[in-house]
């Protein structure tokens, strides 16, 4: 706003201009300063027209650009709308984008916190403490603190018991290594070695095949021995190979403990199991050869001894069938209790070579 100064007109005589009295001075400064103030009152007013119409209009320019969202971060200058230009609650999630808040905008925290939330239902965040977040995370305070992973993997550090059955196929494999008693010589004998013998016949893996167990496990004059009680098999766990080319000695050892009624009739027999290469047992006339039979076994008769040769072509007491590719030595015993029969081995060997 520029304000012209005043001309102050001083009464003259002649062309030298003079002032003529202190009352003619004083008019006209008064004068002067009278015209002053007028111009800049009116100044003054024009300029405040002006910029309220110009705070009218951007005021309407504002208006109508928020109204068409075209008011974005680069229409603002910095710091442009100030804090009490917002007002309480005008910022919705709505209206912020994305990740618009940084890490930077939320407030600060101290050294170790975790921002989560431990009250029941939904609500707001908070800091947790670290009681809260093992809470959340279900572990105990000081869980493997201050152990480093060679101790922790120490198994000397390890306490309690872990079950044999929690163990996968632990069981399976202890069933499989052989018993020291096994190893001396004895697993041809049931009365030693029951877990190595079934009452079973069924094809398929020998470790699938029940165990005889120890019920009948009794004392003879020849040792350990099991004693069956009326009709059953006492047969070897596992099978083993005919191999072509091959002879093999098949034998059993028993006694009868309780005579039978009829002994013709209640006889032992010393037989074989055939299986094919899938271990499947054959069926039919193939499903068992015999070995030898004994048909008047009495307690009297003291322990017999039950035996053949097995190959598959000649020169066998006993010819494999032609699918059969593994066998299996058992005992049959027939009558009905209280006939007891004390078998004291079943046992195969490779007699190839034997002189």
């Amino acid at each position: 706003m520029a304000i012209t100064p005043p001309t102050i007109s001083l009464a003259t005589s002649g062309t030298d201009p003079k002032i003529t009295s202190k009352e003619e001075l004083e008019a006209d400064v008064n004068g002067a300063l009278e015209s002053l103030a007028d111009q800049a009152n009116a100044d003054i007013a024009t300029e405040a027209t002006a910029r309220a119409a110009a705070d009218t209009a951007l005021d309407g320019r504002l208006d109508a650009l928020e109204a068409a969202g075209a008011v974005d971060t680069a229409s603002l200058a910095d710091g442009a709308v100030e804090t009490a230009k917002v007002a309480d609650g005008a910022i919705t999630t709505a209206k912020l984008a994305d990740s618009a808040v940084t890490n930077a905008k939320l407030a600060d925290v101290a050294t170790a916190t975790i921002k989560g939330r431990a009250a029941s239902g939904m609500g707001a965040v908070s800091d947790l403490s670290a009681s809260q977040v093992r809470t959340i995370l279900n572990v105990a305070d000081g869980a493997t603190a201050n152990s480093a992973d060679a101790t922790l993997l120490n198994r000397a550090n390890h306490t309690g018991v872990i079950s044999q059955s929690d163990v996968a196929g632990l069981t399976a494999a202890l069933a499989a290594v052989p018993t020291l008693a096994q190893l001396l010589g004895l697993a041809e004998r049931p009365g030693e070695q029951s877990a190595l013998f079934t009452a079973s016949l069924a094809g398929g893996a020998p470790t699938a095949l029940a165990e005889l167990g120890t019920g009948s496990v009794a004392t003879s004059p020849e040792g350990a021995v099991w004693r069956q009680v009326g009709p059953g098999v006492v047969a070897q766990r596992g099978l083993w190979a005919v191999e072509p080319g091959r002879l093999y000695e098949v034998r059993a050892a028993v006694r009868r403990y309780v005579d039978p009624a009829d002994p013709e009739q209640d006889a032992v027999s010393l037989r074989i199991a055939w299986y094919a290469s899938t271990k499947a047992a054959l069926v039919g006339g193939d499903a068992y050869s015999v070995v030898e039979t004994v048909g008047d076994l009495l307690a009297a008769s003291g322990r017999v001894a039950l035996g053949g040769t097995v190959s598959r072509g000649s020169g066998a007491s006993v010819t494999a069938p032609a699918q059969a590719r593994f066998a299996r030595a058992y005992v049959e015993c027939f009558g009905a209790a209280p006939v007891a029969t004390d078998i004291e081995l079943v046992a195969v060997r490779d007699v190839t070579e034997a002189p």
